[in-house]
C-alpha cells in the first residue's frame, strides 16, 4: 500500500513540475503590437536606443506577448549594435526554453560572447554553441553554430601555448562538422577556407595547400579564392616545395590579376630557388 502511494506520490510531483513548466499562451495585444511596431521602426533606423526602450518595456509589461519571444531578440541586436555585447548576453538569456527561438538565442549567445571573448570565462562560447547544437533540429541554425564553435576555438589558441594544438584541432573539427553534416549550409565554403587557414596556422603545410587549393578550385568566382592560393603557394614554399609554390603563386596572379596580394606575391617569387 506505501509503495503504491508513493508511485502516487510521484506522478503528482512529476504533472505539477510539467504543468509548471509549460509556457503561459501567447495572446494578441494591441498595446504590445503598437510597441513592437515603433520598435522595429526605431531599429530599422538605426535609434537603436530607443528601440532598447521600446522591446524592454514588452518584455517587461507584457511576458504573455506574441511579440515576447521577438523582442528578445530585437533588444539583444539592439544592444549589440550599441556595443553592449554583454548586455546583449544577458537579454538573450531571457528567452524561455520553449520558445521556438531558444536555439536562436543560444546560438547568438555564442557567438556575441566570440565577439568579445576576454570578457567571459573561457569556455562560455564553446558552452553555449553546443547547447545549439544539441537544442535545435533547423539546420541552418546547427550549421552557424558549428561555424561559430570553430571560431571560437581558434580564437582560444591566443590564450596559452600549451593548449594551441588543443584547440587548432578543436577548430578543425568543428568546421569539418560543418562540411560533413550540412553541405548547402551558406558557411559550406566559408568552412572549408578556414580549414586550410587553421591547417595553414597550425603549420601542416601539406595539408593546408592541398585543401587551400581545393577551394580556390572549388569556389574561383569567392572573394577568398585568390587568397586561399597565395597561402596554399606559401605553405608549398615553407615546406621546401619552391618550384610547386612559384608556379602556383603565378597561376594566382595570372588568374586574379587585380588582387590586392599581387605585391607580396611577386616577393614571394623572387625568393623561391626553381631550376
Amino acid at each position: 500500500m506505501k509503495t503504491k502511494m508513493a508511485k502516487i506520490s510521484l506522478v503528482m510531483v512529476f504533472l505539477f513540475v510539467v504543468v509548471a513548466c509549460v509556457r503561459e499562451p501567447l495572446a494578441p495585444n494591441p498595446n504590445d503590437e503598437k510597441l513592437y511596431g515603433q520598435a522595429g521602426v526605431a531599429q530599422s533606423g538605426a535609434q537603436f536606443t530607443e528601440a532598447t526602450e521600446l522591446y524592454r518595456e514588452i518584455i517587461s509589461e507584457y511576458p504573455s506577448s506574441m511579440r515576447y519571444d521577438n523582442a528578445v531578440l530585437g533588444l539583444a541586436e539592439c544592444l549589440r549594435a550599441l556595443g553592449h555585447r554583454d548586455s546583449a548576453v544577458y537579454a538573450l538569456r531571457k528567452m524561455p526554453t520553449g520558445s521556438s527561438y531558444y536555439g536562436e538565442s543560444l546560438l547568438r549567445q555564442g557567438q556575441y560572447m566570440v565577439e568579445d571573448m576576454q570578457f567571459w570565462p573561457s569556455d562560455s562560447a564553446p558552452s553555449a554553441l553546443r547547447k545549439a547544437i544539441r537544442w535545435n533540429g533547423d539546420a541552418a541554425v546547427v550549421g552557424e553554430a558549428w561555424y561559430s564553435l570553430g571560431a571560437a576555438f581558434y580564437k582560444m589558441v591566443s590564450t596559452g601555448a600549451t593548449t594551441r594544438g588543443f584547440f587548432y584541432d578543436s577548430a578543425l573539427v568543428a568546421y569539418g562538422e560543418l562540411r560533413t553534416q550540412y553541405p548547402n549550409h551558406v558557411r559550406f565554403s566559408d568552412a572549408a577556407y578556414r580549414i586550410g587557414w587553421v591547417l595553414y596556422q597550425k603549420g601542416s603545410w601539406l595539408n593546408a595547400a592541398d585543401t587551400l587549393k581545393t577551394y580556390a578550385t572549388d569556389f574561383p568566382e569567392s572573394a577568398l579564392a585568390d587568397g586561399a592560393m597565395y597561402w596554399a603557394a606559401k605553405s608549398l614554399g615553407t615546406a621546401g616545395k619552391d618550384c610547386e609554390a612559384k608556379s602556383l603563386m603565378q597561376l594566382m596572379l595570372s588568374n586574379y590579376p587585380f588582387t590586392d596580394k599581387r605585391v607580396s606575391a611577386q616577393a614571394e617569387i623572387l625568393g623561391w630557388s626553381c631550376p
